[in-house]
């Protein structure tokens, strides 16, 4: 199993944008997929074959103002997306081999700070 941690606010992918020279993503999107790789890379994470499971922890700053428990702003699964386009080609050869995925959101305790946790495994099938 492998474990790492990614510093600050969770992105979620944005939705491929039409330019003058085809589609591209945004800006925003590829540099959080860039760090999520980044973060694995320094974390000694090693390509696995076959299937995968991740576990996503995303961990939300609380707004000074919020009358929901939860980060109803960010949706999950383009939270999930970005992080695992973003581990492509360093924690498994494509995103299609991942086979199981565990994931919440929550506001950051006090003292604690925004950021995501990520597990990854080989999967059992």
């Amino acid at each position: 199993m492998a474990a790492f941690f990614v510093e600050g606010e969770p992105v979620v992918k944005k939705r491929p944008r039409k330019g003058k020279r085809g589609f591209y993503t945004p800006t925003k999107s590829k540099e959080y997929e860039r760090l999520v790789g980044l973060r694995a890379v320094e974390a000694d994470v090693t390509p696995l074959d076959g299937p995968v499971s991740v576990n996503i922890y995303c961990h939300h700053k609380r707004p000074k103002k919020s009358t929901h428990e939860y980060p109803a702003r960010s949706d999950l699964d383009n939270v999930i997306k970005a992080i695992l386009d973003g581990l492509r080609g360093v924690a498994y050869q494509d995103d299609r081999h991942v086979v199981k995925i565990f994931a919440w959101k929550r506001y950051c305790l006090p003292l604690e700070e925004p950021g995501v946790e990520i597990e990854i495994r080989r999967a059992a099938v």
